[in-house]
């Protein structure tokens, strides 16, 4: 679960199912967030004890933890995106018609991911023209449905 005051990394494989690779990944984040809230507990509420050096040190440690774990869950969400996309591929039979990035946006491109986040990302393709545009606006509606979502309005 922690090594090194770091969470540990969930994706070791490529998921076959979105949906219960999301539920894994809930269930073993609960259980880093509980280790997280063990360590408030702590937290010396007395005033005389509200600057100790205990409370410092305590305060700086957990803010590195939840920051490696927004880290983790963002960087695990990522590669979820990264694998529908690689199936939504495979699923329309054809590779990309021209060169492309996937951009990151919202709460992804902020690194402030969780396992309940909307995967929310654009194609940047590197030709405009109608059949690149229609192509990926039917690999988003492929990612969708692979990941068991409704598509998103234009």
């Amino acid at each position: 679960m922690w090594k090194n005051n770091k969470p540990t990394q969930q994706i070791e494989h490529p998921p076959s199912n979105a949906k219960n690779y999301l539920t894994e990944m809930r269930e073993k984040y609960k259980q880093q967030v509980n280790s997280l809230l063990q360590l408030c507990e702590t937290y010396q509420e007395e005033p005389e004890n509200l600057e100790s050096d205990h409370n410092i040190r305590l305060e700086r440690r957990l803010a590195i933890m939840i920051e490696d774990l927004s880290t983790v869950c963002t960087q695990n969400m990522i590669a979820l995106a990264g694998v529908i996309t690689k199936a939504a591929v495979d699923v329309m039979g054809k590779e990309p018609p021209c060169g492309y990035a996937t951009v990151a946006l919202e709460s992804m491109a902020r690194l402030e991911t969780t396992s309940y986040s909307d995967l929310e990302f654009s194609f940047l393709v590197e030709d405009k023209t109608d059949e690149n545009e229609a192509y990926f606006e039917h690999l988003a509606e492929c990612e969708c449905l692979i990941s068991e979502r409704e598509p998103a309005g234009n």
